[in-house]
Formats: structure tokens, C-alpha cells, sequence
């Protein structure tokens, strides 16, 4: 049965993703011979937990070879982005997808450029995700779906950034931006959301000074920062710490 199946394929990514993680650049000599997995795994979004365990082993080979990953990465993106779109898919396993982007944006750096307008794109169209303020599962889901984003906005941020050259990310900013701002005015945010907006705001405000400038000053930035500061969360307020002074050069 499909059951079964399922199972072994499950394990044999765990598997996977254990070596990725033990071996780190090793790992490099034996990923072409466990990619056909990592694709079937990618691709069989009827079986939720089989996907999602694919999608954690993405991160694990990308932070194991890092730029060695490129030569997958056309086939990966195209799965994760299929599966994003696929409206069959568990919502579950969505923030998963979109924080790996992070993590291939940071193992392939200025290359992910290729990958940089679909990626967005799909980006702002979770971004545009809504949900009835009285469900706290879907409120719940929303929050780490957002969480997820800011990752991904992070990493592809680190990534993309080339010393002397022009940021790619540039055009983004603002829109980006509107994003940090209609979510800051959101009640039920979470405290793990906030931090992981003000984390991008630093990492903004340290690649793209000159866009950052207009945006400084405004009072949901500085409302945000404030919230963050007064966190219970020890991670928070460093990152609130952090993003001030990034804030206070650009």
C-alpha cells in the first residue's frame, strides 16, 4: 500500500538528512545518488509529512555543500514553487517551503538571482494571506506562515549581498516594507514574528542603506522596535538591539 510506501521514503529522507548533517561538505560526493529521492519526496504532496521532511532535508544539503547545491537548484526551486501553488497541498507545509528559500538563497548566494522574481512573487502572494481573526488555529498558521516569510526575505537579503555592487533586492524594499508595516499593525502577532521582522529590518538597514533611509524613522518601525526591545525573549531584544544600530547608520 501507499501507506508503507510512504514510510520507507520518509525514512530514507531522514536518513538523508542526518548524513547532509554529519558529513557537511562531504556530503557533496553523495548527493547526486540521493537527489532522485529528495525530487520524489519534493514532488508527492499527497503524502504531507513526506514532503515535509523533503523540504528540511533542502535546508540540511544546502547548509551541508552550499554553493556545490547549485547544480540542483533549478529542479529544487521549481518543486518548491510547484508545490506552493498546488492548492491540494497541507497549508502546513507551506511556511516550511518558503523559510528553505532562506537557506538556499544563503547556500548559492548571488546566484539565487536567477530564482529572485518567481521566488518574490510567490513571496507577496503569501504575504496577501488573510484569515478570520476568530480561528485561532488559522491565526496561529498565519503567524508562522509570516514568520516563514521574514526568514526567506532574510536570507535571499544575506544572500544576494555583494560588497561594491548594486543589491538586487533594491526594488523590493518597499513593498517589503508595506509588508512590515500592515503586520506590525496586527494584534495577534506573535512575539516569534516580531523578532523575525526586526531581524530583517537590521539586515536591511546593514545591505541597503540608501533604500532604508526613507523608511527609518517611520512610527510602525519605531513602534515594532520598541515592542521587540520590551520582549520577554532574551533572542528579541538582542535582535532589536542589533536592527537599532543598523537603523541608526543607514
Amino acid at each position: 500500500g501507499q501507506g508503507k510506501n510512504s514510510t520507507v521514503h520518509e525514512e530514507a529522507l531522514m536518513a538523508v538528512g542526518a548524513m547532509a548533517q554529519a558529513t557537511g561538505p562531504k556530503f557533496e560526493q553523495y548527493a547526486p545518488h540521493f537527489m532522485p529521492f529528495l525530487k520524489i519526496g519534493l514532488s508527492n504532496f499527497q503524502e504531507a509529512h513526506v514532503c515535509f521532511v523533503a523540504v528540511g532535508v533542502v535546508s540540511d544539503c544546502c547548509r551541508a555543500i552550499e554553493e556545490k547545491m547549485l547544480v540542483y537548484c533549478d529542479e529544487i526551486v521549481h518543486f518548491l514553487l510547484q508545490d506552493l501553488q498546488n492548492p491540494l497541498i497541507k497549508r502546513d507545509v507551506k511556511p516550511a517551503i518558503l523559510s528553505t528559500f532562506a537557506d538556499v538563497a544563503l547556500a548559492i548566494k548571488d546566484q539565487f538571482i536567477r530564482y529572485l522574481p518567481a521566488v518574490m512573487s510567490m513571496l507577496s502572494q503569501a504575504a496577501q494571506t488573510q484569515v478570520d481573526g476568530k480561528d485561532a488555529d488559522m491565526v496561529d498558521y498565519l503567524n508562522q506562515l509570516r514568520a516563514a516569510i521574514f526568514e526567506a526575505f532574510t536570507g535571499i537579503v544575506q544572500g544576494l549581498r555583494v560588497e561594491g555592487q548594486a543589491h538586487p533586492f533594491a526594488p523590493y524594499v518597499d513593498s517589503v516594507m508595506m509588508f512590515v508595516e500592515h503586520v506590525t499593525n496586527d494584534m495577534n502577532r506573535t512575539d516569534e514574528v516580531t523578532s523575525s521582522a526586526v531581524s530583517l529590518l537590521g539586515d536591511m538597514a546593514m545591505a541597503l542603506r540608501n533604500e532604508m533611509v526613507a523608511h527609518r524613522n517611520k512610527p510602525y518601525v519605531q513602534h515594532l522596535l520598541t515592542v521587540a526591545s520590551n520582549s520577554t525573549s532574551e533572542e528579541t531584544v538582542k535582535q532589536a538591539k542589533w536592527a537599532l544600530l543598523e537603523l541608526g547608520k543607514a
